[in-house]
């Protein structure tokens, strides 16, 4: 059978969409069930960063962007944008596996290789440098590339960090944003590598030689990309784009909203936009899967200020 897993992007791309288009995706997207790139029409690109990724028309202006290898039986749904947009997107991404964690990233390399380049034309300064104290070795451990080492040591500041925030890949940034913030390196490792790093491990143990290395990596990924068990899985998610905030947790996110239990009251902090009340959401979740099945008139009660968010948690 077929693996097939929808990147985070994909869902944000496609609520963003109208419902005439909307539509168009589902009807294109429900091809996967033939498992074949042929049935799917799959385009390859003249002169790619990445082979593997291909385009399919959705209607006459919108293109969906699928990772789609020659061989094995897996597809990785990545974006849905305008026809010119997904060209030019497929055109300058690559997808690699990272090093620590064994799941897939996505690299914007044309990007990346202009600010390396721009770096290594900047004249040295004497001005502060925000990993001064973690060395080289502490950062490949933790999964960011050698050849992206350069454009790491040259940042000076979080704002410097977080003007490239679009086109490192995703794990990388977590990992310097980290750093960047006060943690150290066994910190960063602990709140940002370690669960996928044990899940890598776990699939490594349980793989056979004939498995997909792309399924293999996209179940590696949780917490950026959702494995479906099939079409009809996936036309159910698209449904409903408001639950993409809650299918994907990042570890952090997901060691909050399941810890096993707190020594009384438990305040989560962060600005907005950071997943506050996804892991709200999750924690009432987990708190109702422990009430006891002899007491079924026992309920948790998740309260907040806002009507509008009401209804969306509701929902």
């Amino acid at each position: 059978m077929a693996t097939l897993g929808i990147h985070k992007d994909f869902l944000m791309e496609f609520a963003k969409l109208e419902k005439p288009v909307q539509k168009r995706v589902h009807e294109v997207f429900d091809k996967f069930h033939e498992h074949r790139h042929a049935g799917l029409h799959l385009e390859k690109l003249e002169n790619p960063r990445d082979s593997r990724i291909r385009t399919i028309r959705v209607g006459k202006s919108m293109r969906g962007v699928v990772l789609a290898p020659d061989s094995g039986d897996s597809f990785l749904l990545l974006k849905v944008m305008a026809h010119d947009d997904a060209i030019a997107w497929a055109l300058s991404h690559r997808a690699t596996v990272n090093s620590a964690t064994q799941g897939i990233e996505l690299r914007d390399d044309i990007a990346l290789e202009q600010a390396t380049a721009d770096v290594r034309h900047t004249p040295a300064t004497a001005e502060s440098r925000l990993f001064t104290d973690v060395a080289d070795k502490e950062l490949t451990r933790l999964g960011i590339d050698p050849d992206l080492l350069p454009l790491v040591r040259n940042l000076s500041t979080e704002a410097h960090l977080d003007a490239l925030r679009k086109i490192l890949p995703e794990q990388q940034y977590d990992v310097l944003a980290g750093l960047a913030a006060g943690l150290t390196p066994e910190d960063v490792w602990r709140e940002s590598v370690a669960v996928h790093a044990e899940r890598a491990a776990t699939t490594a143990a349980q793989q056979t030689p004939v498995e997909d290395e792309l399924a293999t990596a996209m179940a590696r990924s949780q917490g950026r990309i959702a494995l479906l068990s099939g079409p009809e899985e996936l036309l159910d998610i698209l449904a409903r784009p408001f639950d993409a905030w809650r299918v994907f947790l990042h570890p952090s996110q997901r060691r909050i909203a399941y810890h096993p239990s707190y020594n009384g009251p438990a305040r989560v902090t962060g600005g907005p936009g950071t997943g506050k009340t996804v892991v709200t959401l999750h924690r009432a979740l987990h708190l109702a899967q422990q009430l006891p099945d002899d007491a079924p008139d026992e309920s948790v009660l998740l309260t907040t200020f806002t009507g509008n968010l009401a209804a969306d948690l509701r929902h």
